[in-house]
């Protein structure tokens, strides 16, 4: 019983929130989309596309269509210059107004993985600001703040305006003059005009470009083209079997990767004990990057260069353990899953590669190592 309470409550409060989206912003039944991009290894025109699709549909857009058509309400057409900023040009159209907008979009600000997203955010905010004044349909709080601002007017037949708010009602009518002219003869109904009501068109403001930037989503942190980023680390030597743990810090340039990792391990059994570790600066390129619905998954090289150290303690007074620090370099490729949309954005990644480094043995049992073949992951977030 409470399940189907549960859901009764889920379905109408999706309703209700369908509903006053759909009141709060009228949007085309049917719109007609075209989106071209310069061939650039940095853009790709299909996940364009299906973000704004999927954006303008989930927004209010009943269909959206691929070529123009009769039938549509109107229009909208993209196309990605191939310049530094990566603007994006665009042209909304009202096919029964005649009327168009034109606007700018720049998307080199956003991580590449980020574009598609910024680019159906930013064209999602232009379609609820600018259609209602392509199409002349105002929004409910339009009409509501031009009935009280201006009053609608009467037409006569004569070209006379008079006033049909209550404030012209309620005036006492002026007295007549003696000498007024008196009325003409009284004209046949076929010859009498029909009086015109005129409504005095809303006046809706469009936003301005310092609007549309501040609203646009490639200027949020998240998408911004520097991104930190920060993770705990776990890394098994397998020829080995020793786990060292520790973390990452860093940044992310677009498509370069840059941390500074630290991992540490300690062991000991009945000969003594050894504790060990790397420090390193790490340097990777995101070669491969896909988009699976919210997820954002990639795949990159890595290479790290550092020092590593090992000291230890014996049990036995008279053996004596030198500590010893050296060159640490290791070589990885990392795959990595994310959620880009949120605002500290979650990280996974999993890694593979070989390491030169320190091993730690008491007598014929390893006790740590930083070098050989490895297998690691990391968790962590990102903003």
């Amino acid at each position: 019983m409470a399940r189907r309470a549960l859901s009764a409550l889920v379905v109408a409060v999706g309703f209700a929130s369908f509903e006053r989206r759909a009141l709060a912003s009228p949007l085309p039944d049917t719109l007609s989309f075209q989106l071209s991009a310069c061939p650039s290894p940095e853009l790709d025109a299909n996940s364009l596309a299906d973000a704004v699709r999927s954006e303008l549909e989930a927004d209010g857009v009943g269909r959206v269509i691929g070529a123009p058509s009769a039938e549509s309400d109107g229009s909208l057409t993209v196309h990605v210059d191939c310049d530094a900023a990566l603007t994006a040009q665009v042209t909304l159209k009202s096919n029964h107004t005649g009327r168009e907008r034109h606007e700018r979009i720049a998307l080199g600000d956003a991580a590449p993985s980020a574009r598609a997203r910024a680019l159906a955010l930013a064209l999602a905010e232009l379609m609820r600001a600018d259609w209602p004044v392509l199409s002349g349909t105002p929004s409910p709080r339009t009409v509501d703040a031009a009935s009280e601002s201006n009053a609608p007017q009467a037409l006569t037949g004569d070209g006379r305006e008079t006033a049909a708010s209550d404030s012209a009602a309620s005036k006492p009518a002026a007295p007549k003059s003696a000498a007024s002219k008196p009325p003409a003869s009284k004209a046949s109904p076929k010859s009498t005009p029909k009086k015109t009501e005129v409504a005095a068109a809303p006046v809706v403001e469009s936003p301005t470009p310092d609007e549309h930037k501040r609203a646009s989503p490639a200027n949020g942190p998240r998408n911004a083209a520097v991104t930190l980023a920060l993770a705990a680390r776990l890394r098994w030597f397998i020829d080995y079997q020793s786990v060292l743990l520790g973390g990452d810090l860093g940044a992310d340039f677009r498509a370069l990767r840059l941390r500074a990792e630290v991992l540490a391990s300690s062991a000991s059994d009945a000969l003594g004990s050894a504790s060990l570790g790397s420090a390193a600066l790490c340097v990777g390129y995101r070669v491969f990057d896909w988009r699976l619905g919210a997820m954002n998954l990639a795949a990159y090289p890595m290479a790290s260069a550092g020092i590593t150290w090992l000291r230890g303690d014996s049990a036995q007074p008279s053996t004596r353990v030198e500590p010893a620090t050296g060159f640490y370099g290791d070589v990885r490729v990392v795959l990595e899953a994310s959620l880009p949309r949120w605002a500290l954005a979650p990280t996974l990644s999993a890694d593979v590669g070989r390491a030169s480094g320190f091993v730690a043995r008491s007598g014929d049992h390893t006790l740590g190592a930083t070098g050989g073949f490895f297998a690691g992951a990391s968790l962590g977030a990102r903003y």
